[in-house]
């Protein structure tokens, strides 16, 4: 039922053909890409979401509360249901978490379509295309940068070390060279951001 009227909706109105998305009907994959492809899949779990009652108090949840994606598989080689459970725990966890940080730091200096997007939800109770938009741009990145996620985030701690080791050696060097063009103001500059470093 959901399937035809999908297909009404997208595919016979605006024209487009959907033969490519469903050649695979046997195995599910079709299916998943064609509810994925018009936002259809989002949308849906963002409105169950903006169901479930916010209280003011809850905490960012730890990881792995809402399932565990697996991306030590390729996308394209999962089944139709992996690709959901992935596509439910990605826009769950970023829902729950851009709810928590427009609540608690409802002037947080950075800010994306997504979160603009929930607080426009917090404002008037109802899901905007924009967030929808911006959910599935974000289950879309995931799918594609995939375990090279978890990577880069190794990467940029281990990199970010190496910069501290060289800032600190660096000041140890420095500390009994007065230079004419080395201010005090460069010096704090220096300090504090090998602080933030550790």
């Amino acid at each position: 039922m959901g399937r035809e009227y999908m297909l009404r909706t997208t595919a016979w109105e605006a024209g487009s053909d959907f033969d490519p998305y469903l050649k695979d009907a046997s195995t599910g994959h079709g299916f998943y890409d064609a509810l994925s492809h018009c936002y259809h899949l989002t949308e849906t779990t963002l409105l169950t979401l903006a169901l479930v009652p916010w209280r003011g108090n809850t905490s960012i949840y730890p990881e792995g509360s809402f399932g565990v994606c697996d991306l030590e598989i390729p996308w394209e080689s999962k089944t139709a249901e992996q690709k959901m459970i992935d596509h439910g725990v990605i826009t769950t966890e970023l829902w729950f978490e851009a709810l928590a940080l427009v609540y608690h730091v409802p002037d947080y200096p950075c800010t994306d379509e997504f979160i603009r997007g929930v607080k426009e939800f917090k404002e008037t109770g109802k899901i905007p295309f924009s967030l929808v938009f911006a959910a599935q741009v974000n289950v879309d990145i995931h799918r594609v940068v995939g375990v090279y996620a978890e990577n880069g985030v190794h990467t940029l701690l281990t990199r970010i070390d190496r910069m501290n080791k060289d800032l600190k050696s660096h000041i140890v060097f420095q500390k009994d060279i007065k230079g004419p063009h080395w201010s005090a103001r460069n010096e704090k500059w220096l300090r504090a951001t090998q602080e933030g470093f550790d």
